[in-house]
């Protein structure tokens, strides 16, 4: 009985860490556009981000948008469960791609606009490299990011300073 148990538990670990895995899925990778290692290389990245800052990322690539650029991240997130985060999208079908953000996403990066996107990425583009402009943008977010939490904390260690002046 007790060997059962033991068993029973285990296995509700790994289906449980299993089902955490699936959940935390960064890139939706549905038009093929990137290798199995540049996903992983993108995976173990964006993991890093939402470790370290607790802001979520989501790259989905698709040929079939349905004309919808902007609800994507719905369909990716629970809003309760991931209420920060940006999402990329690449919609080969309609030869567009888009940002999403949500939560401190929108005060971070709303700001930048598009002509700022466009620059960042279009030399990637135009050479077709969208790997290299997914990283060239999580350089970006995380620059953003560093920023904020350095800010953050600035803000912190004033207020104690103050309190203590």
């Amino acid at each position: 009985m007790k060997k059962l148990s033991i068993a029973l538990l285990i296995l509700l670990v790994l289906i449980s860490s299993a089902a955490q895995a699936d959940v935390m899925k960064h890139v939706a990778d549905q038009a093929n556009t990137f290798t199995d290692r540049e996903i992983e290389k993108l995976e173990a990245r964006m993991t890093g981000i939402y470790d370290v800052y607790g802001f979520d990322t989501v790259i989905v690539t698709t040929r079939d948008s349905r004309g919808q650029t902007a609800h994507f991240y719905d369909e990716f997130r629970d809003y309760d469960a991931y209420p920060n985060g940006l999402i990329f999208s690449f919609n080969f079908d309609i030869g567009e791609y888009y940002e999403a953000t949500r939560g401190m996403g929108m005060e971070l990066f709303s700001d930048q606009g598009e002509g700022a996107l466009d620059s960042l990425l279009r030399p990637y583009l135009d050479e077709r490299d969208y790997y290299g402009a997914m990283n060239a943008y999580l350089d970006e977010a995380e620059k953003t990011l560093s920023h904020h939490s350095t800010l953050e904390e600035g803000e912190k260690t004033t207020s104690l300073l103050s309190t203590y002046s």
